[in-house]
């Protein structure tokens, strides 16, 4: 058997063979006796078409073998490669403006402002073109998974066809005198009055910004109550999906300082949708690093950044020097001040004992962070 002819591409189609074998075994080798070589090539092949239709595995490779060539299939999967890369190389862009943008805000002198402002237009390009370029990947993978299962399942109803696997469509013979069998295990009738209740599932309520933690490793995340039902979240962001969450938070990636996005989430189980949640307006806001200093000693920088849905405080978090030689930075006051903050929607936080520097630098950097989001 030659297995480089494993293709399904014999000119005899597998019922045909089968009935010419199966008549008269003596005559039909009589007849063949003094065939040359070429003829047992051409047996070669009736029997790989045998082995197709009746080993599972090798129906399966001529499916796949197929597949491979089908020019469709390879023009939509080429597709897809090109809008991934495409894609890649836009989020590659946008985490490049992206630091720019922060490097930019860090610089002072008299171009300060419009090169903030170059720098946050490149960026909100760059988002724009991300977004895009991942919805045309999304689009073009399905388009690919999609061609790619109907041409399958086309192949194998053709191949199933010529092996002569028909599903027969029996008659059902007319009893003249039929007997009614008794049911030892008689079911219950689904009343037809009875509607069928179908599955809903409710928005998400109670969607707002927040941060993973308010210690020094805090970071932009959005948070929601839970939908009785549902097994998963879709995350919106400017009304496209940039993720899925299975608990009910999510960090978005390339979350830009000071630039308010919209966001909405829908609860999902599988196969129904729930409708979307309220939209709302956020963004993270950065204040500037400021020292915290008590008299000539200078223990570390402190720089506040904070969280912001529709114009509300909504998360915390700072960082500041972590190591031992960072002095005496009241660390362990950090979240106490930032919960205040959240309270007080300002700057007017009381002081907790023995932090009086590091009450004092936070606030300064604080009342920054809270210019920049105009509250």
């Amino acid at each position: 058997m030659k297995k480089s002819l494993v293709r399904y591409s014999a000119t005899v189609s597998a019922a045909t063979l089968f009935a010419m074998l199966s008549i008269g075994g003596t005559a039909f080798a009589s007849d063949h006796e003094d065939e040359d070589d070429d003829d047992d090539e051409d047996d070669d092949e009736h029997e790989v078409v045998i082995n197709i239709c009746t080993s599972p595995t090798d129906f399966n490779d001529a499916v796949k073998k197929e597949l491979r060539r089908s020019p469709a299939i390879d023009a939509a999967k080429n597709a897809m490669k090109r809008s991934e890369k495409a894609y890649q190389s836009a989020a590659s862009s946008e985490t490049s403006s992206l630091l720019k943008l922060n490097s930019a805000k860090l610089k002072t002198g008299k171009k300060h402002l419009s090169l903030v402002a170059k720098a946050q237009a490149t960026y909100d390009a760059a988002v724009i073109k991300s977004a895009s370029t991942l919805s045309t990947y999304n689009t073009k993978l399905a388009t690919y998974t999609e061609l790619k299962s109907t041409t399958e399942s086309s192949i194998r109803s053709r191949f199933n066809s010529d092996c002569g696997i028909v599903d027969p469509t029996p008659t059902v013979p007319v009893d003249p005198t039929p007997t009614v069998p008794v049911d030892p295990t008689p079911t219950v009738p689904v009343d037809p009055t009875v509607p069928v209740v179908p599955v809903v599932l409710g928005a998400p309520t109670n969607l707002k910004a927040g941060t993973s933690t308010s210690l020094n490793t805090g970071a932009f995340r959005l948070s929601w109550t839970a939908v009785t039902g549902a097994t998963s979240y879709k995350i919106f962001r400017n009304n496209v999906q940039i993720g899925t969450s299975t608990t009910t938070n999510y960090t978005p990636t390339s979350a830009a300082l000071a630039s308010l996005k919209s966001y909405h989430v829908i609860a999902t189980d599988g196969t129904v949708d729930s409708p979307a949640s309220t939209t709302i307006s956020a963004s993270p806001f950065q204040g500037t690093s400021v020292a915290d200093k008590r008299g000539l000693t200078t223990y570390g920088q402190i720089q506040v950044t904070i969280a912001v849905t529709d114009h509300r405080i909504t998360g915390c978090w700072a960082t500041y020097p972590t190591s031992s030689d960072s002095g005496s930075i009241n660390r362990s006051a950090i979240p106490t001040f930032c919960t205040k903050a959240i309270a007080a929607q300002s700057s007017a936080i009381s002081n907790v004992s023995g932090a009086s520097a590091t009450w004092t630098a936070f606030k300064t950097s604080l009342q920054a962070a809270l210019t920049a989001a105009g509250i």
